[in-house]
């Protein structure tokens, strides 16, 4: 509940299989940190798909007044890899007068071999969220759930806000994360597996920029992002300076963007710091010091009078 902090931990968990998580919030709950922690075997084959690693939600009614927000949930620098758990972090709620989960950040994560989505910001989150310096490698990869298809199977699921806050009360920071390898290559279900999904919601606003989104699946599902009459045209100007590789041309929706290898160091490896040569060096803006994107996931200063490295890593010699 509120104020609670897991740090420095290790979990695993290979019978899970609830509509639950390896870690839960349970309910409602603000000031709330999950920091530093391995994760690793956590569901099995069997699981169902609303089985999650990290289940951030809220207190949950269908009567009565509103309930109130909860805020300030923070998940950081942790470490999941081979996980059959659907969703690595899962942040959602539901109910017709829950609480509201406001003011959200997912960042410095490492996530590995997931078998759902990297991370989900489903229905109920509203308010600021932040998602930053997160490396997302081989998420999505199936299989299908015995429960049904599990929604996306992505590197980021993006099925944020509500009807009530509208489109300018949910606002989604998405910046200098790096993917690689999203989506299930196997599927044979239209629209369910790529590197990022932007779906069924249109009460939010994005501001994506700097990220780097390696993959052989579609960049964005749904495909036709843009012009889906259930989601109305965003301004172009809330996808900036991203680097797509691996799927074709870069999306038609994101302005001075890079379409080019990214020259990681070793990928084989795991490794996705930047090459010497990679064309995401100084490809991003300046980044103001003190901020929270201030330093890379290494804890390397970005500058902040000339442009920063596109993705998770500054280069550095």
């Amino acid at each position: 509940r509120t104020g609670f902090r897991l740090v420095g931990s290790n979990l695993s968990a290979p019978n899970g299989s609830a509509a639950d998580g390896t870690v839960a919030t349970g309910g409602g709950g603000s000031d709330i940190a999950i920091l530093g922690n391995e994760f690793a075997n956590c569901g099995n084959d069997k699981s169902i798909s609303l089985y999650h690693v990290v289940y951030i939600s809220a207190d949950r009614t269908d009567s009565g007044a509103r309930l109130p927000a909860v805020t300030n949930r923070e998940i950081g620098w942790n470490y999941f890899h081979d996980n059959l758990a659907n969703r690595a972090v899962n942040i959602y709620s539901q109910g017709t007068r829950s609480s509201f989960l406001d003011g959200n950040s997912v960042h410095d994560n490492l996530i590995v071999n997931q078998r759902g989505d990297g991370i989900l910001l489903g229905w109920y989150t509203t308010g600021e969220t932040w998602v930053y310096n997160n490396v997302v490698i081989n998420a999505g990869l199936g299989p299908a759930f015995v429960d049904g298809p599990g929604s996306a199977y992505t590197c980021l699921d993006i099925r944020a806000g509500h009807d009530e806050r509208g489109q300018g009360g949910t606002r989604l920071h998405i910046h200098h994360n790096t993917f690689s390898g999203c989506g299930w290559a196997q599927s044979d279900v239209p629209n369910e597996t790529g590197a990022i999904a932007f779906v069924a919601s249109q009460n939010y606003t994005l501001d994506v920029h700097a990220n780097i989104i390696h993959s052989t699946t579609p960049y964005v599902i749904p495909e036709v992002y843009t012009n889906r009459k259930d989601v109305p045209r965003r301004d172009p100007a809330a996808f900036s300076h991203n680097l797509w590789f691996g799927a074709g041309p870069e999306p038609g929706f994101d302005s001075n963007s890079v379409n080019a290898d990214p020259q990681f160091v070793n990928p084989k490896a795991g490794d996705l710091r930047l090459g010497a040569s990679s064309p995401a060096i100084g490809r991003g803006a300046p980044v103001a010091e003190g901020s929270r994107l201030s330093h890379d996931f290494d804890g390397r200063p970005r500058p902040s009078t000339q442009p920063a490295d596109l993705g998770a890593f500054q280069r550095a010699p």
